[in-house]
């Protein structure tokens, strides 16, 4: 218990977006896209326990994503559920390529 989803949570969260990175970085390189020209960016889909409603929480610089969603959820909602565990819902990863044909 405790913290995002508690540690067998956050582990297995911390290899599904390992895996879906790979996948989504070959299926770009696939359409053409050289490795250095992608990029990926981790979200969580959290809610507290008990609750009905998830945020999606972008990966915070710090990797603390508990604590990303403490604030957003204070700021949306005007208070916080401190000490109730989160639930983590789903893991996703989004891919972008830059195309060095698209500059000028």
């Amino acid at each position: 218990p405790g913290g995002a989803g508690g540690a067998r949570g956050r582990a297995a969260a911390a290899v599904a977006a390992v895996e879906l990175d790979v996948r989504v970085v070959a299926e770009l390189m696939e359409q053409g896209f050289a490795r250095e020209e992608c990029r990926t960016e981790t979200l969580l889909n959290l809610r507290y326990e008990g609750t009905d409603t998830a945020i999606m929480i972008s990966k915070p610089a710090d990797g603390d994503f508990a604590a990303a969603f403490g604030v957003r959820f204070r700021r949306e909602y005007g208070y916080d559920m401190a000490g109730r565990d989160l639930v983590i819902d789903d893991v996703r990863v989004r891919g972008v390529a830059n195309s060095s044909l698209l500059r000028r």
